[in-house]
């Protein structure tokens, strides 16, 4: 039985995660058709939780053409900005012609973020 229920909320949240996803690729069709500039920074929310992101669209990018998205998650106690600088996706985005987000964690209590990787709350 407690397999069956770990079961049903990770399908939850597959779908919930999928959902996102379509609001943000929604969103970034929204904001490109007017033109706006490659680096987006907006906020999402998912779950009751607000998460603040980075966004990264390549130059090359024509609105409404599909390109892949990646997620790129800081580590523990890092944030979305640290990563970006750090990680240098955003280049290779822009010379493959990917999307990247660099989506915030949430605070763990103690002051440093994080990701609910093993069922938490992040």
């Amino acid at each position: 039985m407690a397999h069956q229920n770990t079961l049903q909320k990770s399908a939850l949240h597959l779908f919930t995660f999928a959902v996102m996803i379509q609001r943000l690729l929604f969103i970034v069709f929204v904001l490109l058709s007017t033109g706006l500039a490659a680096q987006i920074s907006g906020t999402i929310t998912h779950g009751g939780l607000m998460r603040d992101y980075i966004m990264d669209v390549p130059p090359s990018y024509v609105a409404g053409t599909a390109i892949p998205l990646v997620f790129n998650l800081h580590g523990y106690g890092s944030d979305n900005n640290q990563q970006r600088f750090y990680s240098l996706m955003t280049n290779t985005a822009n010379a493959e012609g990917f999307i990247v987000v660099y989506p915030l964690g949430t605070d763990d209590g103690s002051g440093s973020l994080f990701w609910n990787a093993f069922g938490g709350g992040g």
